[in-house]
């Protein structure tokens, strides 16, 4: 008896290594449960792109009803990791795991950091400052001296900027300047798996044109280009429609408007939004129509 248990150990641990990896390919996660039907309780759930290597086949068949299609297919029992990171086992569809190689996707949520009142820092005119880990960010411009620009500004790099400041009050990045804009508010977004803020600096005149972009990681900070776009409503600017995503190495900007201003400002190209993006790869970003 002993000797079958092992043989069954034996042959089921090498099945297991030698079985090819699933993805779960449902859009909004698959749901785990804790028996093979789909009336037994809910566990948990998996999130879109998960890999999961330890599963195996329970033969029991059922079928299900998604969006008014009837889906057929069988349980099976997964270990892998939750929405939550978290390990769990239990039950779940296989129609909604595929072989194909699928990337995740992080979304990115804007958040407040800390702000940082009564701080000079001085001939720079500070709008607003803000904590990140040890660091100081400030966005704000160097005042002019009777009315002439002076240094560090110049004729061609002059204006609204974003600084970093270290522990020891120590500016260690300095952006170029954004010109006269009225506004160049910063806005700050992350996501639940990385240490990565993207920094979107909103302009504006009377109406908003677009904003710059900044990445901060690892301590270091860079700027990254100019989303050159807004909305069609005088009602919105481009920070109330904009919505990032990172999928491997890009980041991709997409923006929750039927239709799109491009160059706003300048050229003011109204276009319909048919899945409109700017994407960051390698090292630009760029438009995609």
């Amino acid at each position: 008896m002993k000797q079958l248990l092992f043989m069954l150990i034996f042959f089921h641990f090498n099945f297991l290594l030698g079985q090819e990896g699933l993805y779960v390919s449902a859009a909004n996660g698959l749901i785990v449960r804790s028996q093979p039907s789909k009336n037994s309780k809910r566990i948990g759930k998996l999130p879109f792109a998960e890999k999961i290597v330890d599963y195996s086949n329970t033969n029991r068949f059922d079928e299900i009803i998604d969006e008014g299609t009837t889906i057929k297919g069988e349980w099976y029992y997964i270990t892998a990791y939750d929405i939550h990171s978290n390990k769990i086992a239990g039950y779940v569809f296989n129609s909604f795991l595929t072989p194909k190689v699928l990337k995740k996707k992080l979304n990115y949520f804007e958040f407040k950091p800390d702000p940082i009142l009564d701080f000079q820092l001085g001939s720079f005119s500070i709008n607003n400052m803000y904590r990140l880990d040890s660091f100081k960010i400030i966005n704000g411009y160097y005042e002019p001296k009777d009315g002439k620009i002076v240094l560090p500004d110049t004729e061609d790099d002059y204006g609204h900027r974003i600084l970093m400041l270290n522990a020891q009050d120590k500016i260690i990045y300095q952006s170029q300047g954004f010109g006269e804009a009225y506004s160049f508010e910063p806005h700050f977004y992350k996501n639940n798996k990385s240490e990565k803020v993207i920094i979107i600096c909103q302009l504006a005149f009377e109406y908003c044109f677009g904003g710059e972009v900044f990445i901060y990681e690892n301590g270091k900070i860079k700027h990254i280009g100019l989303l050159d776009i807004e909305s069609t409503s005088e009602e919105k600017c481009l920070i109330d429609i904009i919505k990032i995503h990172e999928v491997a190495d890009e980041i991709i900007f997409s923006f929750n408007s039927a239709t799109l201003l491009l160059e706003p400002g300048t050229e003011d190209v109204e276009i319909k939004n048919k899945g409109t993006t700017y994407t960051y790869i390698d090292g630009k970003l760029v438009l995609k129509k």
